[in-house]
């Protein structure tokens, strides 16, 4: 056995606490928005909210993925002290109104609403910092598994925790968004000590972009459409129950994490090196409409219920691929990440409500020509990602760690840099402007030039042209 080296371990470390983060955000809006105990109002119930209460879900998203668009250059400047008030933000109103609840101080409709929508658009902000602390300091393997596992224990622990005492739950509402910005600053700290690589090339504008951008928004698109089918309609009869609640049982909810951990294994794990992570996505998204397609094949009421938990397991896969995809987009594009976040959650919002109100309403709604749609969306986003390919403009899209990282560690260790200077260090190597390395590392413009100029003195270069005419001759000579 290899014994993994103090940066793997590192990583490891921080990919676990980004994974504990993840888990503890999602027990908290599951454990508000599904616990009848807890806020029967915000469990979706016709008497009280019905439709209103979906409408409050999209439009929370749809309010983060405005503020993420309009502010995607200021956001990562103010991202610890912004995740420090979001906690007590979720923290206060969720426990408040629960309590208010019970207490009949407000109108159950007016509170269900208002907390189902700060909940979303909290739990928008707070799960962003963690994947984008993934794209920015691990190779994709780690969040492949971070959030596959996280995926995992959030619907075991979430389905345990709806047991508990209404108290316990409202206890737990108060502090589990702090647990989660913990497990964010804990990580964040420790990320400093990573040299981590990263592409050779940041690609900003062209078709590459365009192609990496469309494919997030084709694939949240259809994964809404397959989420709302996988509920209601065509294959609403593999799903008599929501998960989370107490339909399904302890061996049902086993199957969920074994089928999740299964396709992750299959798509993004095997072979490791030989696939992109852009094409391993779209092989995601066509196993996602294939594993569907088949379970709505079945009519027989013992079949229904096996598939059941298969059919859930399905759904919580569909969050790792839309996931990857945009953490792909974040590692590639110059775009600042959060515009590319706020993308996404926009598409997915409008998509969303476009069915609720639209789409759904319609005679076609829950039939056929929907599915047509999927696979329709499917092949265009098969057609853009060949086109790439044909045009040589996919060379980038690259799934294994960068080769010249190992250089990068061995220059900034034979010079004795710091992380933060070997990570500014490797910007300008990749040509990357300053304000692109601001927005990168989340640093402000006198802390970029401090390091740039620690970095002269230590390799006691004038310009970037001889620091990087240094970096190649050390590299041939080792």
């Amino acid at each position: 056995m290899v014994i993994p080296d103090t940066q793997t371990q590192r990583k490891l470390l921080i990919t676990a606490l980004l994974t504990l983060g993840l888990v503890f955000a999602g027990i908290w809006t599951n454990t508000l928005g599904n616990s009848i105990d807890l806020m029967p109002a915000a469990a979706g119930s016709e008497s009280i909210v019905g439709a209103p209460s979906a409408d409050a879900f999209r439009f929370g998203r749809l309010l983060t993925a405005i503020l993420f668009i309009v502010f995607a250059r200021s956001f990562p400047k103010i991202q610890k002290a912004t995740a420090i008030i979001v906690a007590i933000i979720m923290s206060v109103a969720s426990a408040a109104s629960a309590i208010a609840y019970h207490q009949n101080l407000i109108d159950p409709q007016i509170l269900a609403l208002v907390g189902i929508f700060f909940a979303i658009a909290g739990y928008s902000f707070i799960v962003w910092i963690f994947y984008r602390q993934f794209a920015r300091k691990l190779a994709p393997i780690y969040a492949v598994w971070g959030i596959s596992i996280s995926l995992v224990l959030e619907i075991w622990l979430s389905s345990i925790t709806i047991f508990l005492s209404t108290n316990i739950q409202i206890v737990m509402v108060l502090i589990l968004p702090f647990l989660a910005v913990g497990c964010y600053f804990v990580a964040y700290a420790l990320d400093s000590t990573i040299v981590e690589p990263k592409p050779s090339v940041r690609i900003d504008g062209g078709y590459e972009q365009f192609a990496l951008l469309a494919q997030v928004i084709i694939i949240t698109v259809a994964l809404v459409f397959i989420q709302a089918l996988s509920s209601a309609g065509t294959w609403g009869e593999t799903r008599g129950s929501y998960m989370g609640q107490d339909e399904l049982t302890v061996s049902q909810l086993f199957i969920v994490g074994i089928v999740v951990i299964a396709l992750t294994f299959l798509v993004f794990h095997l072979p490791r090196k030989r696939l992109s992570l852009s094409l391993r996505c779209i092989i995601g998204f066509g196993t996602i409409l294939f594993g569907l397609q088949l379970l709505a094949f079945s009519s027989d009421n013992a079949t229904l219920a096996f598939l059941e938990p298969i059919t859930a397991g399905i759904e919580q896969f569909s969050h790792l691929v839309r996931w990857l995809m945009i953490i792909e987009c974040v590692r590639l594009l110059a775009m600042p990440s959060y515009r590319i976040a706020g993308i996404a959650h926009a598409a997915s919002a409008l998509v969303s409500l476009l069915w609720l109100h639209v789409i759904s309403e319609l005679a076609f709604g829950n039939s056929t020509l929907v599915m047509v749609i999927i696979y329709v969306l499917l092949m265009l986003i098969i057609f853009i990602f060949v086109k790439g390919y044909l045009n040589k403009t996919t060379k980038l899209w690259v799934f294994e760690e960068d080769s010249r990282g190992v250089e990068f560690v061995a220059f900034a260790t034979r010079y004795e840099l710091s992380p933060r200077e070997t990570d500014v260090f490797i910007s300008l190597m990749q040509n990357h402007k300053y304000s692109e390395i601001e927005q990168e590392h989340s640093m402000s413009a006198g802390t970029v030039k401090t390091h740039v100029n620690n970095l002269y003195r230590k390799l006691e270069v004038h310009s970037k042209s001889e620091m990087r005419q240094l970096f190649e001759q050390t590299k041939s000579k080792s």
